[in-house]
């Protein structure tokens, strides 16, 4: 915090957190009328989907260097599969939120996280399978003879673009809402 843009950064993470702040309450009675409570749904339930909803929509207006909270919804497989892939991973903090999220998913669903286990013979050959694919892609990549792998100049190069893309994504943004 010794830059000269310190006040500037700090005036104007406030002025986003205050602006999030001040728009809760508006944006949850404007959910409530807009998603009326289901009969079947209890009032918890209800509520929490509400301030989900409502934080989800004013989220943009957090910096980046805020920190929240996520939330992720998946059936046993798809755990187990991102518990394998977390706890391989080559950056400490990945794995440190695999270990955090096997413990916690432990708590719940443990039969269906058990093979992620870091010490699970089925965890154990998803990691020799991983590595064993890396070797073989590098041993791959040192075939590429050396004239086609001459370094890149500095900067970024767009190599491909869709032209139709803002059409292609407006298209699936309305999709829900014109059936």
């Amino acid at each position: 915090m010794t830059s000269a843009w310190k006040s500037l950064y700090l005036d104007t993470c406030n002025m986003l957190f205050d602006t999030y702040s001040r728009l809760i309450p508006p944006l949850t009675t404007f959910m409530t009328e807009k998603c009326p409570k289901d009969p079947e749904v209890s009032k918890g339930a209800y509520a929490a989907a509400i301030r989900a909803k409502v934080l989800d929509c004013i989220r943009g207006l957090l910096p980046a260097s805020a920190l929240t909270n996520m939330g992720i919804f998946g059936n046993g497989r798809f755990y187990e599969g991102l518990l394998h892939k977390l706890h391989g991973q080559n950056l400490s903090e990945l794995r440190d939120i695999g270990k955090a999220s096997y413990e916690e998913l432990e708590k719940i669903i443990p039969s269906f996280v058990r093979r992620a286990e870091p010490s699970h013979k089925t965890h154990l050959n998803y990691v020799a399978f991983q590595e064993s694919m890396r070797n073989e892609i590098r041993d791959e990549a040192k075939l590429v003879p050396a004239s086609q792998t001459k370094p890149l100049d500095p900067g970024v190069k767009l190599i491909g673009s869709d032209p139709d893309a803002v059409f292609k994504i407006a298209a699936a943004l309305l999709y829900q809402d014109t059936q």
